[in-house]
C-alpha cells in the first residue's frame, strides 16, 4: 500500500509539473527555446506507451527492461505537443525534421490497440494524440503535404471519426469491412472532424487532396450530421452533439464552396437533402432558447441545400493528346 501511495503520488506531482510546463510553453518564444533544447523527442518518449530503458551502459552486461508511461502523464505531454506546436511554424518545422509526425502516429494506433483492455483511459490519449497531430500539421504548407502523403495519417482521421468502429456502416447500410475498432469518444471525432475540414479547406489544398479524404468526408455526410444515429436493428446507436454537427456542415459548404472536388459530396445529394429538409423543418418549430441555441445549424443547413441545388459534378481534365499523322498526310505540309 505504501509502494501505491508514493507511486501514486510521484506521478501526480509530475503531472502537476507538466501542467506548470504547458503553462510556460503557451508563450511562442519559450516553446521555440524548449523546443531546441530536444523538448519535443522527450515530450514523444514520454507520450509512448512504454519506453525501453538499459540496466547498464556496459553493452554486454546490459539488460533491457520496459518502463510503463502512467497514462496521465502521457496524456499531459501530449498537451504539451499541442501547445508547442499551436499557430507556431518554427516549432512545426522542427516536428517535420525530427521525424515526429510518423511517431505520432504510431502512439494513436498502439493506444488503440490497447483499448479493449482501458477504454477510458485510451481514449483520452487517443483524443491528446489527435489535438497534438493537428497542432503540428494545420497551416503548415509543408506538414499538411507530407501528413496527407502517409496512408496512415489518412487512417488516423478516418478511425478518428468512425468509419472503422465496430457498428458502423454506411447510408446504405453495408457494414464496413473492419469490426475491432471502438467507437471513438465525442472529444476524439470532434477533433478528428476539425483537422479533416483544416485539411481540405486550407489554401494549401487541392482535388487531390479532397479526393484522398472522400472516404471520409462522405461518412460524415451520412453519419455525423443528424442527431441520433441508429444501428442495424434500428436502435440508437449514438447520438452528434450540435457543435459537431455544425462543424460537419460547415465543411461541407465550404467545400462545394471551393470547387475543388465536389463529387464525394454530391454522391451523397439526395440523402443530404432529405436530411435537410427534415432538419430545417425540425429546427425552425423550436422555440425560446431551444431556437436561439440552433440558430447557426439552421443557417449552415439552409446553406448546404442551397449550394447542393447550384453544385456541379467535376469534370475529368482531358490530357493533351499528340497523336501521328493522318494515313493520308504525306507530311509534306507542316501546321503553320
Amino acid at each position: 500500500n505504501d509502494e501505491t501511495s508514493s507511486s501514486s503520488s510521484k506521478e501526480e506531482e509530475i503531472t502537476f509539473l507538466l501542467e506548470e510546463l504547458q503553462d510556460i510553453v503557451e508563450q511562442i518564444d519559450f516553446a521555440k527555446s524548449f523546443a531546441s533544447m530536444g523538448g519535443l523527442q522527450f515530450l514523444i518518449g514520454c507520450a509512448s506507451s512504454s519506453v525501453d530503458k538499459e540496466t547498464s551502459t556496459d553493452q554486454q552486461n546490459a539488460a533491457n527492461y520496459t518502463i510503463c508511461v502512467p497514462s496521465s502523464i502521457r496524456a499531459a505531454c501530449l498537451g504539451i505537443l499541442a501547445t508547442l506546436c499551436q499557430n507556431n511554424p518554427a516549432v512545426q518545422m522542427m516536428m517535420l525534421e525530427q521525424g515526429n509526425i510518423p511517431k505520432l502516429i504510431k502512439i494513436y494506433f498502439e493506444t488503440l490497440e490497447q483499448s479493449m483492455e482501458n477504454n477510458d483511459q485510451c481514449q483520452v490519449i487517443t483524443a491528446k494524440a489527435m489535438q497534438a497531430m493537428s497542432s503540428c500539421v494545420r497551416n503548415h504548407d509543408v506538414a499538411e503535404k507530407i501528413y496527407c502523403m502517409n496512408p496512415e495519417g489518412v487512417k488516423m482521421v478516418e478511425v478518428g471519426l468512425g468509419i472503422y468502429s465496430s457498428s458502423s456502416h454506411t447510408v446504405d447500410g453495408s457494414s464496413t469491412s473492419q469490426a475491432q475498432i471502438i467507437l471513438p469518444s465525442a472529444a476524439l471525432k470532434r477533433r478528428a472532424l476539425f483537422f479533416l475540414q483544416a485539411l481540405v479547406t486550407s489554401d494549401s489544398a487541392d482535388d487531390d487532396r479532397v479526393r484522398i479524404f472522400a472516404p471520409a468526408i462522405q461518412f460524415v455526410a451520412g453519419r455525423l450530421l443528424d442527431v441520433n444515429i441508429s444501428d442495424d436493428n434500428g436502435d440508437v446507436e449514438y447520438t452528434n452533439d450540435a457543435q459537431t454537427r455544425e462543424m460537419g456542415l460547415a465543411m461541407m459548404c465550404r467545400i462545394l464552396e471551393q470547387k475543388k472536388s465536389v463529387n464525394a459530396i454530391l454522391d451523397f445529394k439526395n440523402h443530404l437533402v432529405g436530411l435537410g429538409v427534415r432538419r430545417v423543418t425540425a429546427l425552425r418549430s423550436l422555440k425560446g432558447e431551444e431556437k436561439d441555441m440552433a440558430e447557426e445549424e439552421l443557417k449552415l443547413w439552409e446553406s448546404l441545400i442551397s449550394s447542393l441545388a447550384q453544385a456541379v459534378r467535376d469534370t475529368e481534365n482531358t490530357p493533351l493528346m499528340i497523336t501521328g499523322r493522318p494515313e493520308n498526310d504525306s507530311g509534306e505540309t507542316l501546321a503553320q
